[in-house]
């Protein structure tokens, strides 16, 4: 009977072997009154236990089973995920439904087509020539700007407001570059021949005054003034102190040509016209005429009444272009 029990416990657990002793013990009096009857009792727990068993090993087995091919199917996943650590697969059934592989919320990638289409706007704006995008965004102004008017909703306002800015940023950020460049590039510094600054300016001027007095009577060697006029022409007196003024600050020489016999207190020792006025088609008075001495150039400086800077000025111009036009002509000129 002990034996039984203690096959009975090994095969069943303690518990059970307990509970069964227990209960044996308490009702043998009464139970185990004959051999046959005690023998068929324990043949029949132990076909009980045997059976039992041989079902817990079954089920151990198919767990085992179920494990190792779980295992290689994990193994098979991990192996074909080389680039990404995790790579979702694609399936029918919903995430709750798939519980074998967990809820792996990182697994939903965005489909192919969402991903490229980023790329073809970025490769499309890139692909156009700067010329092209500041035409598009000149557009795109205009179209905010006329909505604005025709319609001037907050939204349409604020709207070109805000593209405005954008563009005066951008005109900003070139100015800075510009500056950038220039300061660093002595070369491109349009101000070192042309200073801004008001001290460097008076320098500059006074330069300039120098460099051109000295031009000036430079070309007192090679030119000469007629100065026609008429002694009752109002113009002609007025006139005639500036050409004489003009004359004596650059050492230019003056042949005053009276019209009518006359003469100016500025040129006492006019001379009569011998027909050079109709020579020279002077029609009207006072005329200053510019002659080069070698080439027998005329320069017609000035008809009627102007300022000694505007002598000055003309001289400059007329004498420049003649030069070309000489140089030109000349077999040894430029070309």
């Amino acid at each position: 009977m002990s034996i039984s029990i203690v096959v009975f416990q090994y095969y069943s657990g303690a518990e059970w072997g307990s509970e069964l002793k227990r209960r044996v013990s308490s009702s043998m009096p009464y139970f185990f009154n004959s051999t046959p009857l005690l023998f068929a009792f324990l043949l029949f727990c132990n076909t009980v236990i045997l059976q039992n068993c041989n079902a817990t090993s079954a089920a151990q087995d198919s767990l085992n089973s179920s494990h190792k091919k779980s295992q290689e199917s994990a193994n098979v996943a991990s192996d074909n995920s080389s680039n990404n650590w995790v790579k979702a697969q694609p399936s029918k059934l919903a995430f709750f439904e798939r519980h074998a592989e967990g809820w792996h919320w990182y697994q939903d990638s965005l489909s192919e087509n969402e991903v490229k289409k980023p790329e073809k706007r970025e490769q499309k704006k890139e692909s156009q020539t700067p010329t092209q995008q500041i035409e598009a965004q000149r557009k795109e102004i205009e179209t905010k700007l006329h909505a604005a008017i025709v319609e001037p909703t907050r939204e349409n306002v604020t709207a070109y407001i805000i593209a405005q800015k954008a563009l005066m940023d951008q005109s900003q950020r070139f100015s800075e570059s510009w500056q950038r460049v220039v300061m660093t590039t002595p070369e491109l510094d349009e101000t070192l021949t042309h200073p801004v600054d008001q001290s460097a300016r008076h320098v500059y001027y006074d330069e300039q005054a120098k460099a051109f007095s000295k031009h000036m009577k430079g070309l007192s060697q090679e030119y000469g003034l007629f100065f026609f006029f008429r002694k009752n022409c109002a113009y002609c007196h007025n006139f005639a102190p500036i050409v004489k003024r003009f004359a004596q600050k650059y050492g230019w020489s003056v042949l005053p040509i009276s019209l009518d016999g006359g003469t100016l207190p500025e040129f006492p020792n006019a001379r009569r016209d011998n027909g050079m006025a109709e020579r020279l088609q002077i029609t009207h008075v006072p005329a200053l005429i510019g002659l080069h001495s070698k080439t027998g150039k005329l320069l017609p400086l000035a008809y009627g009444m102007v300022s000694e800077s505007e002598i000055e000025r003309r001289i400059e111009m007329l004498t420049k272009l003649s030069d070309k036009i000489l140089n030109k002509a000349s077999p040894g000129g430029q070309k």
